[in-house]
């Protein structure tokens, strides 16, 4: 039986992902196909590892979730209360008709909003299975500010969201970890390399700053180069 017939008991990635090098049989135009300038890199579908999630869209989603506590306590620890960069929710094409005062404490904020994501889409899962959840709340009606707790909780069922919301819950994760990363100057250096990735052509190789690795940013190849593979890559690695 042929990988494709395989998926066809099988739930596809619900992000696109597809297979670097593996094509459907109804594609005509492989990397030997003669008729074309621009051929097919790969369009087998991956496979979903939980839900409609594939392992590295899963992993990445993990990733994301588990680092969010901690770089949002980082946020809420300025005592000056100020961001690295700007807001998170910057929006250029929206003109607010009434002038408002800045925020005192921006980086407050941006806590706060990632507890608020986390305990709403904590919910949406507690909700829908009827569970109890990490939920506390204070005499008053106010929830307390457990993220932590929160996000094992929607960590734990990760497998729900990747069933029922997959791409949202995927987004929004990587999203929010890219956004308090590079408020509280968190991020890494990215260096950008020119030459095309060796698997499958495109310019989307980086190496993240004093990582002895490089990564193919397409998401249909996702590749991993160490140093020493080429001889190119050295030299790279160190300029």
């Amino acid at each position: 039986m042929t990988n494709y017939e395989l998926l066809g008991s099988r739930t596809e990635c619900a992000r696109g992902c597809k297979t670097q090098g593996q094509h459907t049989p109804a594609c005509t135009c492989t990397n030997e196909c003669p008729e074309h300038d621009t051929h097919c890199k790969g369009c087998l579908p991956v496979n979903a590892e939980a839900g409609q999630l594939c392992r590295r869209c899963l992993d990445r989603t993990r990733d994301a979730l588990k680092a969010i506590p901690e770089l949002a306590a980082h946020a809420a620890s300025r005592v000056d209360g100020k961001l690295s960069i700007g807001s998170t929710n910057t929006d250029a094409t929206r003109r607010g008709t009434q002038a408002h005062a800045p925020s005192p404490s921006p980086a407050w904020d941006t806590a706060e909003s990632a507890f608020q994501w986390a305990l709403l889409t904590a919910l949406a899962c507690a909700d829908s299975n009827n569970h109890a959840g990490p939920f506390k709340y204070r005499r008053d009606g106010v929830p307390a500010k457990n993220l932590t707790a929160l996000i094992a909780y929607i960590v734990a069922n990760l497998d729900w969201y990747a069933t029922d919301i997959p791409e949202e819950i995927h987004d929004e994760a990587t999203s929010l970890r890219k956004g308090l990363e590079r408020v509280t100057g968190q991020d890494r250096l990215v260096h950008r390399i020119k030459q095309p990735c060796p698997s499958c052509g495109r310019r989307t190789l980086v190496r993240d700053d004093g990582s002895d690795k490089v990564d193919c940013r397409n998401r249909e190849c996702g590749r991993i180069w160490r140093e020493g593979e080429f001889d190119w890559m050295a030299h790279v690695a160190v300029s």
